[in-house]
């Protein structure tokens, strides 16, 4: 693997100890609605024609965004300064799966997949509107260095035995990630597993979820903080068509939690990207009923804090990612979760299609109220 040297000019892990203990705000990828009395705090970053994974640290936020034109996404960036660039690297032809951060006390970076076979670009995370990344084939880890400015090949972790993606790093030198045995035959070959590896120690295998009727899509979200990894986890239960989803945090060599577990029914439910941030984990809930629907984001405190808390959300999240943030929460959204393309072929900031307007917008809040 290519060493990653350190950052002189922005904020590394070591810098952040003090910091970090005075903040909790965390960034946001969620549906089209500027709530009441939350207008004159929002500053519009971007507006995008198609949903994506979207990741923040202190020093930028990155997200994927769709070119109609080509059919491809590119990674994004916009630093703390207010600059948003294309970054340096080949699209893919679904959104990246990226998570940025440090890999280690080096520099930031944005780590990703890119897979011989792309992944179906629908039926994974945030309700069905993401990739089902468990269904690409080929796939190999690739780091973004910010200061070398361009991408490398993370060392390999299955020898080119299996496809990995969803990768996840920490400043404690660890990176988790999702993997797929694709050459063992039948179900074995298309169950999505967890695992966790710290320099150049073997590659750990954590437990993940329930499997459910197709073992799919499995983990749809990743976010590793020192030693505990944060997950959402959706499978199909036994008798009914709409996903479940659970929210875990797992410890490398310790417990497993399951912090959250929605059903879908009458109601359709999705829970999406939790983030470790200090002692606790955010992620976001979504509820789809009729024409409308409504969100919020949850805040798991742990026993030091009391529990879980709730705030208010944009009318239908679709992404979260929490951050240590310098003033803001950032967040992506649509008016409706319900079909607004061509023959109802796509919800509003779902799968793209060059008739389709830019209806994702990507902004920022300053401001959130969470409640117990």
């Amino acid at each position: 693997m290519h060493h990653l040297g350190p950052t002189p000019a922005l904020l590394r892990p070591k810098d952040l100890r003090g910091l970090l203990k005075a903040l909790v705000p965390f960034v946001v990828l969620a549906a089209i609605v500027t709530l009441p009395g939350r207008a004159a705090a929002d500053t519009v970053i971007s507006q995008e024609r198609a949903p994506s994974k979207v990741s923040a640290e202190l020093n930028r936020v990155v997200w994927s965004s769709y070119d109609p034109a080509t059919g491809d996404y590119s990674l994004m960036s916009r630093d703390v300064v207010g600059a948003v660039t294309k970054l340096p690297v080949a699209p893919r032809k679904v959104p990246f799966d990226v998570d940025l951060g440090f890999l280690g006390e080096g520099a930031e970076v944005a780590a990703y997949s890119r897979c011989k076979l792309e992944a179906r670009l629908t039926g994974g995370g945030s309700g069905g509107l993401l990739p089902n990344y468990a269904t690409g084939r080929g796939c190999d880890i690739y780091l973004f260095d910010f200061e070398a400015q361009r991408e490398v090949k993370y060392a390999p972790t299955a020898g080119g035995s299996a496809s990995e993606f969803l990768p996840s790093v920490s400043p404690a030198g660890r990176i988790a990630f999702a993997r797929v045995y694709e050459h063992r035959k039948g179900s074995r070959g298309r169950l999505p597993y967890l695992y966790e590896k710290r320099g150049n120690h073997s590659s750990r295998r954590l437990p993940g979820g329930a499997r459910g009727t197709t073992g799919l899509p499995g983990p749809t979200s990743l976010d590793l903080g020192g030693s505990r990894l944060a997950f959402t986890w959706g499978y199909r239960p036994t008798g009914r068509r709409s996903l479940a989803y659970d929210v875990r945090v797992d410890v490398v060599r310790g417990s497993h939690r399951v912090l959250q577990s929605v059903r879908s029914a009458t109601v359709s439910r999705s829970l999406m990207s939790p983030s470790i941030v200090l002692r606790n984990v955010l992620w976001g809930r979504a509820l789809v009923v009729g024409n409308g629907g409504r969100s919020d984001f949850l805040d798991d405190g742990d026993s030091l804090r009391g529990g879980t808390r709730h705030a208010q959300a944009p009318n239908f999240l679709v992404e979260t990612s929490g951050v240590p943030s310098r003033g803001g929460i950032y967040y992506l959204t649509t008016q409706s979760p319900m079909p607004s393309g061509p023959a109802g072929k796509a919800p509003a900031c779902g799968v793209p299609a060059d008739a389709y307007p830019a209806t994702c917008t990507l902004a920022r809040t300053d401001t959130l109220a969470f409640v117990r």
